[in-house]
């Protein structure tokens, strides 16, 4: 049975299968700017790309492209709720392959440098105090974090954070245009 999914850019691609040569980082771009953050259980909207931006942003610039690209995984297999994921096998190998495939186009190590982990978790508990409702957020189970970070301005419109990924990446990857 085909698992293949059509792309923003017109391709079709196979998340369980990739191929490095149907990955466009405007995919990505566009896809990850319209899947909101915590499925979508947020006072408004947040979306994958902007957290990504915002990754990429934390950690030192050797790294800010693996910030970037953290989660480009999500745009082609959607986001899942992170305890559903470490319970689902499938995904969890599905990801783990997709991720390896996009890392190594973009020629970064497969690892998770310890600075994204930790920019991602601490990136996570800011998003959880300015997006998420406070009543039962204690009886959750979350990462371990700083929990000192402050963010007071989030939520780009979709337009905005494919714009802010795409300048992004055009400043990490210098020299290799993005695709028309």
């Amino acid at each position: 049975m085909p698992s293949n999914i059509l792309t923003y850019t017109g391709r079709s691609f196979d998340p369980l299968n990739p191929d490095p040569e149907q990955i466009d980082i405007r995919d990505i771009a566009q896809a990850t700017s319209n899947i909101c953050r915590f499925t979508g259980h947020v006072s408004r909207f947040y979306s994958v790309a902007e957290h990504s931006c915002r990754v990429s942003d934390m950690v030192p610039s050797r790294y800010a492209l693996w910030g970037l690209l953290h989660d480009a995984s999500e745009a082609y297999l959607g986001d899942v709720a992170r305890p559903v994921k470490q319970m689902t096998d499938f995904y969890q190998i599905a990801e783990a392959n997709l991720m390896a495939t996009i890392l190594t186009k973009y020629g970064l190590e497969l690892a998770m440098p310890q600075c994204v982990h930790t920019a991602d978790n601490d990136m996570l508990l800011a998003e959880r105090d300015e997006l998420l409702p406070t009543n039962d957020a204690a009886e959750l189970v979350w990462p371990s974090g700083n929990g000192s970070l402050v963010v007071d301005d989030l939520g780009w419109t979709p337009r905005v954070a494919y714009d802010e990924f795409l300048s992004r990446f055009a400043s990490l990857v210098p020299g290799v245009p993005l695709p028309v």
